[in-house]
């Protein structure tokens, strides 16, 4: 949620409040977690979704582990 409160220019610590959301609230954080960790093997493995608020986030995790996060236009 991070790089979707720099996108909207919002704290970081603000953002449940001011961008009306969680990541929780679109994805079980224990899930992805053991998606990208417990598999020995990541190569091939990309978690792709789009969240919604009002706007439209495209959050990717590649198989290289970072994150992602783009507004589209």
């Amino acid at each position: 949620m991070r790089a979707i409160a720099v996108i909207e220019d919002v704290d970081p610590m603000d953002s449940p409040t001011a961008l009306g959301m969680t990541l929780y609230d679109h994805i079980d954080p224990t899930a992805l977690d053991r998606l990208l960790n417990d598999t020995a093997d990541r190569t091939g493995v990309t978690v792709d979704l789009t969240l919604h608020n009002g706007h439209q986030y495209a959050v990717q995790i590649p198989d290289g582990g970072e994150l992602v996060v783009e507004k589209p236009a």
